[in-house]
């Protein structure tokens, strides 16, 4: 039995550690000749879910907000030793880092001659600033994965390495409904993330803001925890200089980003920088037309006016134009919503995705 060896830096419901839990299970059901050892550094939701499933996950870090330096620094050192403990007792035939931020999990795979396969899913600014890191990881890897040929292109930026294209994915729904506004209710809006600058909050609240002063009622509401508190707070302030409490609600963390998704008349976007935002597919799959910021990976995945919405990043007024047009024009809502569930289907369908990384990983395994 051949084994692999997953490294996760979080085990949060969101982003890459819920699609490095996809393609786990596929493999489960694909590849049973493969057992799968999951490591992941903090802790989190996603590690109850996949233990409870009956994976094999050790986690190693605990957050800790208030640890002195010293602590975290005996965290970090600790978390290396148990993460070399695997490597040595476990003996992978092949450790998958599904992020750039593993990097030290990645040059130790790498020095103890284990093949690596490296899945890049960041952007330019978060690989800018883990740049050193990501180029020193390079050298470890060999094969790399980038989630979109946006982030191709920062990698290549960076490192003048070139990665295989394999895109995030969703299962194609069952049962497909397509959206029918009426135009008297007030619009529901509604955007899924982290709540930190560059998933972009203040920029749909200012939207917002010019919708209730042009008689539209939008409400919107925004899960996800808070990633940066500074961030929050001035969002709050916000709010409550402009009078919008009655129209935006913190919702937190939601247990079922699917039945959030469908509850919307329109999903928002309005990042400063995404790879491939997996929420956009969800999104498409549930007939849920989406309005994005028209940055890093997101136009290979909208087209504008064919199959959702795109304006210039941080232009809140370019937002609420986009948003006026398409409250009092939805005609356009069904085919739009139609041809988003083609593209998700013809294009990200999770399957055919998770395949080409199996390809991959047996390619790998038989040249180990």
């Amino acid at each position: 039995m051949k084994k692999l060896l997953f490294v996760s830096n979080e085990g949060l419901i969101s982003g890459a550690p819920v699609f490095l839990s996809k393609l786990v299970k596929d493999l489960k059901t694909e590849r049973p000749n493969y057992r799968v050892i999951i490591f992941i550094s903090k802790n989190g939701e996603l590690v109850n879910q996949l233990s409870q499933e009956g994976f094999e996950v050790v986690t190693s870090e605990k957050n800790c907000a208030s640890c002195t330096l010293f602590q975290k620094i005996w965290r970090r050192l600790t978390h290396y030793l148990r993460f070399i403990r695997l490597l040595v007792t476990y003996k992978p035939d092949i450790v998958y880092s599904n992020t750039i931020v593993n990097f030290g999990e990645v040059v130790l795979a790498g020095l103890f001659r284990v093949p690596v396969l490296l899945h890049m899913h960041e952007g330019k600014n978060l690989a800018h600033q883990y740049r050193y890191r990501l180029r020193f990881s390079c050298f470890f890897a060999d094969q790399i994965i980038v989630g979109s040929h946006y982030v191709n292109r920062v990698l290549i930026s960076i490192t003048q390495k070139t990665g295989n294209v394999v895109y995030n994915g969703v299962l194609s729904p069952s049962n497909f409904h397509c959206k029918k506004r009426k135009i008297e209710t007030p619009v529901k809006l509604g955007i899924l993330g982290t709540i930190n600058p560059n998933k972009g909050q203040l920029i749909a609240i200012e939207a917002i803001r010019m919708l209730a002063e042009r008689g539209i009622e939008a409400h919107l509401l925004i899960a996800g925890k808070v990633g940066d508190q500074v961030y929050f707070e001035k969002i709050v302030k916000f709010l409550n200089q402009n009078s919008l409490d009655d129209f935006v609600k913190f919702i937190g963390t939601i247990p079922n980003a699917e039945a959030f998704i469908s509850s919307l008349d329109f999903l928002l976007v309005p990042s400063l920088d995404e790879a491939l935002p997996t929420v956009i597919l969800e999104a498409f799959s549930a007939g849920t037309p989406v309005v994005a910021s028209n940055v890093g990976g997101i136009p290979e995945m909208i087209e504008n006016l064919i199959n959702g919405f795109l304006f210039q990043a941080g232009n809140s007024e370019m937002l609420a134009n986009c948003l006026e047009e398409i409250i009092f024009n939805s005609d356009s809502l069904e085919n739009i919503s139609l041809t988003a569930l083609e593209v998700a289907r013809n294009k990200y369908d999770l399957n055919k995705n998770n395949n080409q990384i199996k390809a991959f990983l047996d390619e790998m395994i038989q040249s180990a």
